[in-house]
């Protein structure tokens, strides 16, 4: 098993430069409850990074719910701001955020149309992503005294698995 700063370094260097997509952290966290359109447009307006690397902490700690409502591109730049956060944070933190961000990363098994979608994210991630995704959850499943590491173990059996050490480039 990799330590968490070899995988926070390996997330750090595969997510390197990728662009936001249309939907930013807290505009999705206001489609989560349903807010207007002006709501989301107001809520776009917290989100000033340029960066992924440079979203705060205090975001990602308001947005628990903002994962699963951003579109493809969005969840590829916001995820490893919270992959990073997870494993800084799942040791004292008693936050739902660190399962959401597993959760995230487990194909839906009860929709066709949500398994389609959670694909069309998973498929964006090029290898050195989708490789780092798979480390983070390899890590998660064996905490499983602080998270939902058959969640994480469920996640990799139905998917990231083909980018562990024993698959074939």
């Amino acid at each position: 098993m990799d330590s968490p700063v070899e995988i926070i370094q390996s997330i750090q260097k595969a997510f390197a430069n990728v662009a936001r997509g249309s939907i930013t952290l807290h505009q999705a966290e206001i489609i989560d409850s349903d807010g207007s359109a002006e709501d989301q447009q107001k809520a776009r307006l917290l989100d000033q990074e340029t960066s992924w690397d440079q979203v705060p902490d205090a975001s990602l700690e308001e947005c628990t719910s903002a994962l699963c409502h951003l579109d493809p591109e969005s969840w590829r730049y916001y995820l490893p701001a919270y992959l990073i956060w997870s494993i800084r944070n799942y040791q004292h933190s008693d936050s739902i955020m660190i399962d959401f961000t597993i959760y995230s990363l487990k194909p839906s098994e009860d929709n066709d149309l949500l398994t389609q979608y959670d694909m069309t994210r998973y498929r964006l991630l090029d290898h050195d992503q989708s490789t780092a995704v798979y480390h983070f959850l390899d890590f998660m499943a064996e905490q499983d005294e602080f998270v939902d590491a058959v969640a994480a173990d469920e996640a990799i059996t139905s998917y990231w698995h083909e980018f562990g050490p024993d698959s074939e480039e």
